[in-house]
């Protein structure tokens, strides 16, 4: 009896997250600006060395380029 009201919480918890993991993506979805790149456009890529805990300065910089767009794969 104990362990099926366990199961039960269990699949209304992970209900819950599914449901405010949708609520989350819908309100970044709404503010996000999604850009379309196109061939020859200045573009910044985010410095991976830096994530998660990098050991970075202040004033480092997070970002590398500029680069150019020559291609999409």
């Amino acid at each position: 009896m104990y362990l099926h009201k366990l199961n039960e919480d269990r699949l209304e918890v992970a209900d819950r997250i599914s449901v405010h993991q949708q609520k989350v993506k819908a309100l970044f979805d709404k503010k996000a600006r999604f850009r379309d790149f196109q061939v020859g456009d200045t573009v910044l890529l985010w410095d991976k060395r830096h994530e998660p805990r990098g050991s970075h300065g202040k004033f480092d910089s997070l970002w590398l380029g500029p680069f150019k767009i020559r291609h999409f794969a």
